[in-house]
């Protein structure tokens, strides 16, 4: 049997810049060894916002 989860989590992540913060998020472990062999590490970025004024950076992440 195999079943899908689909899950939303917030994380917040420090840096000097948007790149520095792009460049932990790549780093990040987000799942367990054995759910990255069972090809559980696909995730959709829902929002990327500025955690002070909640600006939508999200499209700006992407590029970097």
């Amino acid at each position: 049997m195999e079943v899908r989860i689909t899950f939303r989590s917030e994380v917040f992540i420090k840096g000097e810049t948007l790149a520095d913060c792009a460049k932990q998020w790549e780093q990040m472990e987000l799942f367990s060894d054995e759910a990255n062999q069972h090809e559980a590490c696909q995730i959709e970025l829902v929002s990327v916002e500025d955690a002070e004024t909640y600006k939508d950076m999200l499209s700006e992440f992407n590029k970097v």
